[in-house]
């Protein structure tokens, strides 16, 4: 069994091969109703109730509750995964750095515990699990809505950088499968004569004063979002003093960086001039090549290029193999004209999946407070409770439901049981 703050405890992946010990000795057996807790990765509330007997790591904490029939275990899993007791976690552990950090027993067994009476966590648990099954239909909409969009969008950039926007112009083959026929007069080119490749690197991260600096120093991470065109800003920044211990380039702005490990194939035009670690090469467009222009020719075949990809270990793209990825390219005019006709066409489109990410991001933050209150009893939910109706057919919703399976209401909003729920100003006595 794994233990981990976002899905608390779980049966191991068949597939991880990292970390795995050579015989199980040591290991402790955890059942059903144990807490388990993630020593180094407390303070991130890596911690939850086992639901399936097992083994975990000797240096996990297993905790077996004196009272079987005294707490529920969906109540205490909830509870002990909250920004509250996270904050206590971390009060407790000690260590070093971060990276050190463990909360050993005693500190754990310290910690106050909200214990309502029995039929109450009941009632607490079947109030959330309603509103957590409507709010995950409602996610799992809006994520099919997004898929949507970004379909629809993807389809009006494709046609426009291989086709170009004159629907009566002359084709011809391009002898590359993936772009199929091209206008005649456009040429069908590698990047590597589009735009000089730039490797990435990183400095060494033991030495404090490489960071914390001026320098931008872009990641993978930072390119994660698709919908995003610019990159102006990093989680990250390097001194002088690292930039020239590392011998990576800084690019100018209007440079192109392209994540290539994995995920392969996220893309970011710089608006400020940047490096890039080793997970990310950069492109430096030529004079005849509108940066804009290659970044939209490069989204419409994010697949393909992803599919460049090699190695063993992990799937990286290397520079040469970047290089050589081609590109149909028409004159720097008809480029200029693309480019203006997608910003358009795509514009609402941008504006929808924004909101409709936006809309998932305040849901997840909406259950994560409501859990939390519930849990602590400021919200009363014991009336409410009583109300809900019974699990229907199907409820057990999957990531990625269908549209047709929205929600009750017009707007998609999931209704949330109301009647008879009483707010408490602080923890009941």
């Amino acid at each position: 069994m794994s233990v981990s703050h976002k899905t608390g405890v779980t049966r191991r992946k068949q597939n991880v091969t990292m970390f795995l010990a050579e015989s199980n000795v040591g290991h402790k057996v955890c059942r059903p109703g144990d807490i388990v807790v993630n020593t180094m990765w407390a303070y991130m509330a890596a911690l939850g109730v086992a639901r399936l007997e097992g083994l975990v790591s000797p240096s996990y904490g297993v905790y077996r509750p004196l009272d079987n029939n005294a707490l529920d275990d969906d109540y205490i899993d909830s509870l002990l995964r909250t920004e509250a007791y996270r904050s206590a976690y971390l009060s407790r552990s000690t260590g070093i750095t971060a990276s050190r950090l463990r909360l050993y027993a005693g500190s754990f067994l310290s910690i106050p515990l909200l214990r309502p009476p029995l039929p109450e966590q009941r009632a607490i648990v079947r109030y959330l699990d309603y509103v957590d099954r409507r709010i995950r239909r409602y996610v799992s909409a809006k994520r099919r809505l997004i898929e949507l969009l970004e379909e629809e969008r993807g389809a009006i950039v494709t046609q426009a950088v291989t086709r170009g926007l004159d629907l009566n112009v002359q084709l011809r083959p391009s002898g590359v499968e993936w772009l199929g026929d091209v206008p005649a007069h456009w040429e069908v080119r590698r990047i590597g004569t589009l735009a000089r490749t730039l490797n990435g690197a990183t400095p060494s991260t033991s030495n404090a004063s490489y960071w914390e600096g001026d320098i931008a120093w872009i990641t993978p991470e930072d390119l994660g979002k698709l919908d995003s065109r610019y990159v102006d800003r990093s989680a990250r920044r390097i001194t002088e003093e690292g930039y020239q211990a590392s011998g990576t380039t800084l690019a100018p702005i209007g440079s192109i960086a392209v994540s290539t490990r994995a995920p392969i194939g996220h893309l970011g035009i710089l608006r400020t001039a940047a490096c890039v670690n080793q997970g990310c090469r950069l492109l430096v467009p030529a004079s005849e090549v509108l940066s804009e222009f290659l970044h939209y020719a490069l989204v419409s075949t994010r697949d393909t290029l992803s599919s460049f990809g090699q190695g063993s270990t992990f799937s990286e793209l290397s520079r040469h193999r970047l290089a050589g990825f081609r590109v149909s390219l028409p004159p720097l005019p008809e480029q200029r004209a693309i480019v203006e006709y997608l910003d358009t066409a795509t514009a609402d489109i941008d504006t929808a999946i924004a909101r409709a990410s936006q809309q998932i991001e305040l849901m997840e933050e909406y259950r994560t407070r409501l859990v939390a209150d519930v849990v602590t009893g400021k919200l009363d939910v014991r009336d409410a409770a009583k109300l809900l109706p019974d699990r229907e057919v199907g409820d057990n919703w999957p990531e990625g439901g269908l549209l047709a399976d929205l929600p009750d209401g017009d707007d998609g909003i999931p209704e949330s049981p109301v009647e008879g729920l009483t707010i408490e100003s602080e923890v009941p006595r």
